[in-house]
């Protein structure tokens, strides 16, 4: 079972890509599973009551809070075009997605159409490659960010 805390811990660190469940290797018996659900009927009735309970009050909390709208306002570069240092070129993502992971590394030398960052959007990831070749300087997002069509997302040293 998951307590509060750890219920919140989760919803923070799952879409920043940072939370790692724990799977176990097991081996499913259907007779084992229907004998249990028979043994448990009335236990499980009293739960799916008490969770569906807990969830009308969580939705009645969302809707009082504002959460049931909740939009993430997306989060722009510390950079601008203006002030990319001199045999710095910029990289821009060309779609809008959540950045799952991160493939590259400062420092790492990447050639035209390495990638540097997968994002998540639509259930799929995408690939966020360079459009030249060059020395990784600097990564302007982070996992579990929002981004958009456009947004720059890494400087590039000329190589």
């Amino acid at each position: 079972q998951v307590n509060h805390e750890e219920l919140e811990e989760i919803r923070y660190q799952f879409p920043r890509g940072e939370f790692s469940p724990a799977i176990e290797s097991s081996r499913f018996s259907l007779s084992e599973y229907q004998s249990l659900l028979a043994t448990e009927e009335k236990e499980i009735k009293h739960f799916t009551n008490n969770r569906e309970n807990a969830f009308k009050q969580e939705l009645a909390d969302w809707k009082a809070s504002g959460k049931i709208n909740f939009q993430v306002e997306p989060e722009l570069s510390e950079i601008t075009e203006q002030e990319i240092p001199e045999g710095m070129r910029a990289v821009y993502s060309s779609v809008a997605g959540c950045v799952w992971k991160i493939t590259a590394e400062v420092g790492n030398s990447l050639e035209s159409g390495g990638t540097l960052l997968i994002l998540e959007s639509m259930k799929m990831e995408i690939e966020v490659l360079s459009d030249f070749s060059g020395t990784l300087h600097k990564v302007l997002v982070e996992p579990g960010q929002q981004i958009q069509p456009g947004q720059m997302i890494a400087l590039l040293q000329d190589s």
